[in-house]
């Protein structure tokens, strides 16, 4: 499982410059125990989660992946 982390302030800079509707779960308040959850379920499980810093730019994130799943292939 995949887990791109980005920080609720991140997140929410984001969503207000797609220009989209916000979804009600989306203010930065519950982003955070939604981030709150992801991390401690990723410390709790940590085989089971590829975290991948989400901040970054596209191609940084993709080049993050696809090395994950090269490990993966081998």
């Amino acid at each position: 499982t995949f887990y791109l982390k980005v920080s609720p302030k991140v997140a929410m800079s984001r969503l207000n410059k797609s220009g989209m509707q916000h979804e009600y779960y989306e203010t930065e308040s519950r982003l955070l125990k939604v981030e709150q959850s992801y991390d401690w379920l990723t410390s709790r499980f940590p085989s089971e989660f590829s975290v991948i810093n989400g901040e970054q730019n596209i191609e940084r994130v993709t080049e993050d992946i696809l090395a994950v799943l090269e490990h993966l292939k081998k």
